[in-house]
Parts: C-alpha cells; sequence; structure tokens
C-alpha cells in the first residue's frame, strides 16, 4: 500500500521517463449534483463535489477515480485524490490501509521520534534513491482528524500527516541524541529535504459492510523531477493502492493482533477482539447474501 509515498520505485520511474500522464475523458451528461441524488448515500460525504456524474456513477460500480492537479487554492498542483468505494466493514479497510497486511521497502529507513498523548507521532523517513539522484528525507506529524469523527458522530474517520515545522532540526537533533543511528551530520548536506509531503486517507461508512475511500497526496521531491511526472507516477501508485484493498482486507483480521497498536477515527486503539467480531459479522452476511432460496411449490 502507499504511505506517505516513500517507495525507491519513485525515483527509478522518475529517472527514467517511463510514466504516461493518464489521458483526460470525456465529458459528462449528468451533472454531480444530480448523480448524488440519485445515491442518497453518498449525500453530504465531504469532497464528492469535485465528481462528476458518471464518476459518481462509477464509484458506486465498484470502480478507482483518480483526479490530479490544482483542486483548491490550499493544495499545490502536484496533489492527486483518488476515491473508490469498498464493499467491506470500514475498521477492516482502516486497518488494510495503515499497514497491517504490508511495511515499508527496504529503501526506505524510518524511526519514530516522539509520541504523543493523544495518539499522534513524529516519524522521521528517509528514502535511498539510485545514483546519480540525491536522496530525500523528511519529518512528518502523523494524527487521526479526532475533530471530523466527532462532527460527524463517527461516520468519518481521517488519518492524515504534514511535515513538521522545522524538520531540519528536528533531524539535527535526533542525530544528536542517536534516535536516527543510520544517519551522521554530514549525511545532512548530500540528502534532499523534501518541500512538500501531505496527505490523509478519509474513510466515509455508508453502511455496515460498505466503505467509500477517499485519498489525497500532496508531494514534491523537490529538484529537477518534473511536476507532470511526479503527478503521474502517484496516480498510477495510488490507483493501484486502491485496487489491492479488496484483496487484502480479507485477511486483515488475522493480521491485527494489536501488538503493533492501531488507533480508530478517535485516537483509540483498535481492539483485536472488536476486528474479529466484525470480521466475523462480515463474512456471515457474506454466506447469507450467496445462500441459495429454497425452491418452492
Amino acid at each position: 500500500m502507499i504511505r506517505y509515498l516513500s517507495t525507491a520505485a519513485i525515483g527509478a520511474c522518475l529517472y527514467w521517463h517511463v510514466c504516461a500522464v493518464p489521458a483526460a475523458e470525456a465529458g459528462d451528461s449528468v451533472d454531480a449534483e444530480t448523480a448524488l441524488l440519485r445515491h442518497p448515500e453518498l449525500r453530504g460525504v465531504p469532497g464528492l463535489d469535485t465528481l462528476s456524474g458518471r464518476e459518481v456513477d462509477d464509484l458506486l460500480a465498484g470502480e478507482t477515480v483518480i483526479h490530479s492537479g490544482d483542486e483548491g487554492e490550499e493544495i499545490s498542483v502536484l496533489a492527486v485524490h483518488g476515491w473508490r468505494v469498498v464493499d467491506a466493514p470500514r475498521l477492516l479497510v482502516w486497518l488494510t490501509l495503515l499497514g497491517t497486511a504490508g511495511g515499508e521497502p527496504d529503501s526506505v529507513t524510518q524511526a519514530t521520534l516522539e509520541r504523543r498523548d493523544d495518539g499522534s507521532y513524529v516519524k522521521y523517513q528517509h528514502l535511498d534513491l539510485p545514483w546519480p539522484i540525491a536522496n530525500r528525507h523528511w519529518v512528518i506529524l502523523v494524527d487521526k482528524d479526532v475533530r471530523i469523527a466527532e462532527a460527524s458522530g463517527g461516520k468519518v474517520w481521517r488519518h492524515q500527516w504534514s511535515l513538521v515545522n522545522d524538520g531540519p532540526q528536528w533531524i539535527r537533533d535526533a542525530i544528536g541524541d542517536g534516535s536516527i543511528s543510520s544517519l551522521r551530520e554530514s549525511d545532512m548536506r548530500r540528502t534532499v529535504y523534501l518541500p512538500a509531503n501531505r496527505g490523509a486517507w478519509t474513510l466515509v461508512e455508508l453502511s455496515a459492510h460498505r466503505t467509500l475511500v477517499a485519498a489525497w497526496y500532496d508531494f514534491d521531491l523537490g529538484g529537477l523531477f518534473p511536476g507532470p511526472l511526479v503527478r503521474a507516477f502517484i496516480s498510477r501508485r495510488l490507483r493501484a493502492g486502491l485496487g489491492s484493498i479488496d484483496e487484502l482486507v480479507e485477511t486483515v483480521d488475522r493480521a491485527y493482533t494489536g501488538t503493533r497498536v492501531i488507533q480508530d477515527g478517535y485516537g483509540s486503539p483498535v481492539d483485536p477482539r472488536d476486528v474479529r467480531r466484525v470480521a466475523a459479522e462480515w463474512r456471515e452476511s457474506q454466506r447469507t447474501a450467496v445462500a441459495p432460496v429454497p425452491a418452492t411449490n
């Protein structure tokens, strides 16, 4: 899964210019407002006003929808947005996206620099890129948007991250106290600090076993990487990540044991017993849905 866009494939892909900008789709005859009226379960969901009528219909049909480019004055032209509706409980989708089913690639080294009482944490990450591209690193604050969970009555959960203020100083302090054992002060001059790295996963509970996943990334590698190629690559990775949820969610209840605690949308630890219960109820509903109907005379 994509988490914080930390993968060495970014460097290789952009360096050899193998990414292509996705082609624009044809116009739609039905506007988003009309389409949302046909799908009351989506009315009031944040961000859907940017979708066309055809895209709303595609979402409900299980398709992935991707937008890239400037869609708000606070979002840069490198931003990418993605949506997908998954036929699975929100809790299981949440755990899948937050990393229970996978880890960071070997090219990424990381260290948690600070854990806070509210469940948020500050994390350092370092991305090794192939020569002659300079390595990248960054420090992010990762937290849950408790306000949106409370305001929505628990319907909406959001996991979000952004660069901390004065990240390079965070790194120097961590080198000094040994929190980042793999990095030296001299490495700072040969490593590029990211100009931008922020985003969020937003999950909306449409029903007990149906979840809308909305993602956005605003990610800038800095240096001479062409913006359109960065955006195109992120779009492709995001589409692939959203498309893999259906398979990964099937086993996430067995992967989550609580040893590595993940917080829910309120910032509270997820109990493995709740995960097993939700998964059992979901599987039972699937069996019931496909059970043959007895013949009648």
